[in-house]
């Protein structure tokens, strides 16, 4: 009796097979892919490969720190003091957190960079990122010289003409002559005609520390007590002797912010980048568990520092 042939309910050979014998044949033709061999072996290395440390815990070696404080104690030539201690930690924690930064960032990729390069590097990008490296614009330099207006001053300042002697007892009998001929309303304000030649000018305008360096240190006193308006006696400076008259004298007086303006950006410039740095540093310095030796640092005091723009190469201008 002939054998009846399978019945096809509408199956495929594939599908009819157990559910243990597919899994058994994808894996015999998933073992004959390269593929599979990769995956195999990357799955074996990273199950036995050690766990990566911490990075985002940061530890400064005591040994690093007291070589940081003793460089800088021997720039002051003294021990430091507490404040100066703190600033030194401060600072080795703030190059830590940019080193790691600058790693992160992976600005050290292609180049031949010690680690103080990469810290450069990334206060250029702190201050640059924060708009601290642009001009200051005039609102803002008007808004730093409201809240720094009382360190700018414009110093005392005093105006005189003079008559010049080669002795005590020549202008002295040329006095009264030097006298007369300024209380005409004419000359009030003219340098006499008397007396001999002198190198420079005859009229002066300056602080009293302009006099000093012009006249000697003795002469400027003398000069400064005078009444204004009178002749004085006789008064010795190292270039000889003189009859003087002080025509003004002005006190010291807050500047205007176009008196100082030169200055004035100079120095909020430099603010707004350090500024700029401690916000940058400040930020990082809440993404890390930061330890000096074994003790955790919960505040990072702030430097003062800036990106050493003058010793940066071209590419980082």
């Amino acid at each position: 009796m002939r054998d009846k042939p399978p019945v096809n309910n509408g199956e495929s050979p594939s599908t009819s097979l157990s559910g243990s014998r597919r899994f058994i044949l994808a894996l015999s033709n998933a073992a004959r892919h390269r593929m599979t061999h990769f995956f195999i072996v990357g799955g074996i290395l990273f199950a036995f490969a050690p766990a990566p440390k911490d990075s985002r815990k940061i530890r400064v070696d005591p040994n690093v720190l007291a070589a940081m404080k003793a460089d800088e104690a021997k720039k002051g030539g003294a021990t430091l003091s507490p404040e100066d201690e703190r600033l030194v930690e401060a600072r080795a924690i703030e190059d830590e957190l940019l080193y790691r930064e600058a790693l992160r960032l992976r600005i050290a990729e292609g180049d031949v960079i010690v680690r103080q390069r990469l810290v450069q590097k990334l206060l250029v990008l702190a201050e640059d990122i924060d708009g601290a490296s642009e001009p200051l614009a005039d609102a803002a330099l008007q808004d730093c010289f409201s809240k720094t207006k009382d360190q700018w001053k414009q110093p005392a300042s005093i105006q005189f003409v003079h008559v010049v002697g080669s002795s005590r007892e020549t202008l002295s009998s040329l006095r009264d002559q030097v006298v007369a001929y300024t209380n005409e309303p004419a000359h009030d304000q003219e340098i006499p005609p008397f007396g001999e030649s002198f190198a420079t000018n005859r009229r002066v305008t300056g602080t009293i520390d302009d006099v000093k360096y012009a006249f000697g240190a003795d002469f400027a006193t003398a000069i400064e007590k005078l009444p204004v308006r009178t002749w004085s006696d006789p008064i010795a400076s190292k270039y000889g002797m003189h009859l003087v008259r002080l025509l003004t004298k002005n006190p010291e007086r807050s500047a205007t912010i176009d008196e100082v303006r030169a200055p004035l950006n100079i120095q909020c410039q430099l603010l707004r980048r350090e500024e700029a740095v401690h916000r940058y540093t400040q930020r990082l310095f809440q993404n890390y568990e930061v330890y000096l030796g074994n003790d955790r640092v919960n505040k990072l005091h702030p430097t003062r520092r800036t990106a050493p723009r003058a010793e940066m190469s071209g590419e980082d201008g």
